[in-house]
């Protein structure tokens, strides 16, 4: 039996519904939805998965010291729920930064973006956050890594 050490949890209302994505020291991601938000204590459990593409060996245990989460801020009704991820780990492969975002088709999240340069997918991530698109008031885009 392994122990998983809680490292991060951001939350966020996603349209009508909270989400909140939790991770762990091993690299897992989970992600749950607040079934009744007058039961604070009811959350649904939604997804599961890695911040890694690549198969990574299952003999390697990686250790992820920090990791940071930013839910993108929604505006209007036809967004997806998507938010940025990403890890400070001993394991290269775990740290590279990547938006993942909810598809509705197939009930899911996705990695939609990878966020670091060629080269650079491997460097620790201390902080990650959604940047306001500078010169069109109202919109977001972007992300920023530090």
């Amino acid at each position: 039996m392994r122990w998983l050490v809680f490292v991060q949890m951001e939350r966020c209302l996603c349209g009508k519904k909270l989400k909140k994505v939790t991770v762990y020291s091993d690299g897992h991601v989970m992600v749950y939805e607040l079934l009744d938000p007058l039961e604070l204590n009811k959350w649904q459990f939604q997804a599961e998965f890695q911040n890694v593409i690549d198969s990574v060996s299952r003999f390697v245990n990686p250790s992820c010291s920090s990791a940071s989460i930013a839910w993108k801020p929604r505006r209007g009704a036809n967004h997806q729920s998507s938010f940025a991820l990403g890890f400070n780990s001993d394991l290269p492969q775990f740290n590279s930064s990547k938006v993942w975002e909810f598809d509705e088709a197939y009930q899911r999240w996705l990695p939609v973006a990878d966020l670091a340069l060629p080269g650079e997918s491997d460097d620790p991530v201390y902080a990650i956050g959604w940047a306001p698109n500078i010169g069109r008031c109202g919109n977001w885009s972007g992300t920023w890594v530090a």
